[in-house]
């Protein structure tokens, strides 16, 4: 039997993560086959240009085939295929870099010496403003708690919630 097509998908995505740690931050597929994918050595980067570029061959545009040509572009950065570093944003994201004037950024600038209140630099202010503005640390898990709590009681006012349904805070730290 061949494989589907999303299955080959999530084999590609995987065997290009075996080449760049943190590549995949979250893999919600069959447990089998990421451990198949592990199992095998790392795949050549321009066996991964190829099979990508099949795939590609099959997919009608979409949010697939945006994200086969993301793999598409880093399998072929990391086979050593030369091209300018707007291309590889595009290929890996879909919208082209463009320079900004730096008369955009000195104007942004100049609105927030006027916006942030205070004495002092304006990077001690604007540090002083996010500080203000950001839950403690020992409050994230309870504030993130009540606003589940709180979307689910709106949801129950639209729709029957399934018996057993929940969630589980986990709070994570140092990674991505």
């Amino acid at each position: 039997m061949t494989p589907s097509t999303v299955e080959r998908y999530l084999r590609l995505g995987l065997q290009l993560g075996r080449h760049v740690d943190g590549m995949v931050d979250a893999y919600y597929g069959p447990p089998e086959l990421a451990a198949a994918v592990d199992a095998e050595p790392p795949v050549d980067p321009r066996a991964l240009v190829s099979a990508t570029e099949t795939l590609l061959d099959e997919l009608e545009d979409g949010w697939l085939r945006d994200q086969v040509v993301g793999l598409r572009t880093y399998a072929g950065v990391l086979a050593g295929e030369s091209g300018s570093y707007a291309d590889e944003v595009e290929g890996c994201y879909g919208v082209r870099p463009n320079h900004t004037d730096e008369a955009v950024f000195a104007a942004a600038h100049e609105r927030l010496e006027e916006l942030l209140p205070g004495d002092g630099p304006l990077a001690e202010r604007y540090e002083r403003w996010q500080d203000s503005t950001r839950v403690p640390t020992e409050q994230i898990e309870r504030t993130v708690a009540a606003v589940v709590e709180e979307a689910r009681a709106w949801t129950r006012r639209l729709v029957e919630l399934p018996e057993g349904e929940g969630i589980a805070l986990e709070i994570v730290r140092d990674k991505p």
